[in-house]
């Protein structure tokens, strides 16, 4: 087959995910949720439940903004050019705090201390090492308060944890793979993938 139907057949038989859209998807998603509407609630009752004896009357649900962590793979693996692509992203993801900031979790083999950045030019890259993101993805769990959307940056070639963290177990944990899809990220968590040629979506 010549070389030019068969770059056609698989850039139409493919498809072909924009990640900067599906991780913007995920980000408006999680917001919404937590900050999006006000509803009713059961979770605590009405004061006005008083003046109803035996009626159980909802409360409304106050919005606040989503709470976020950011993981970055520090590794020696990761390039500079994926670190960038950290950084383009984080300022996307701090738009849609309200205002809340990002904790960012500098993680090798080792977690560094959680920091809440509000600015992209806060966020601080230390490691240089091999690679344990379990460490990084439990240092987010166990932030207090609890985050609502964990986001793990790196290449993907790391050990995973088995399931989600018991610290957090109901927060939403999305992989941003940084050098294309890679084997092994656990079904539990989202997976987006950057693609590695930079003619691609």
């Amino acid at each position: 087959m010549p070389a030019g139907w068969e770059r056609w057949a698989r850039s139409t038989l493919t498809p072909v995910v924009d990640w900067r859209r599906e991780l913007t998807s995920l980000t408006r998603r999680v917001a919404a949720s937590v900050a999006g509407a006000r509803d009713y609630s059961y979770a605590r009752p009405s004061r006005r439940s008083a003046s109803t004896p035996g009626v159980v009357l909802p409360a409304m649900r106050q919005p606040r903004p989503p709470r976020a962590a950011l993981v970055v793979d520090t590794s020696g693996s990761v390039t500079d050019e994926m670190l960038a692509r950290v950084h383009a992203e984080t300022a996307a993801v701090l738009r849609r705090s309200h205002g809340g900031g990002v904790q960012v979790i500098a993680c090798d083999a080792a977690a560094s201390e959680a920091r809440l950045v509000r600015r992209v030019q806060d966020v601080v890259i230390v490691g240089g090492g091999g690679t344990d993101l379990r460490v990084g993805v439990a240092a987010a769990a166990a932030l207090r308060p609890a985050v609502d959307l964990v986001i793990v940056a790196t290449d993907g070639d790391t050990p995973w944890p088995d399931a989600p963290p018991r610290e957090n177990p109901t927060a939403t944990y999305a992989v941003l793979l940084l050098d294309g899809e890679r084997a092994g990220v656990p079904a539990w968590m989202r997976t987006i993938a950057v693609p590695r040629r930079p003619d691609d979506r």
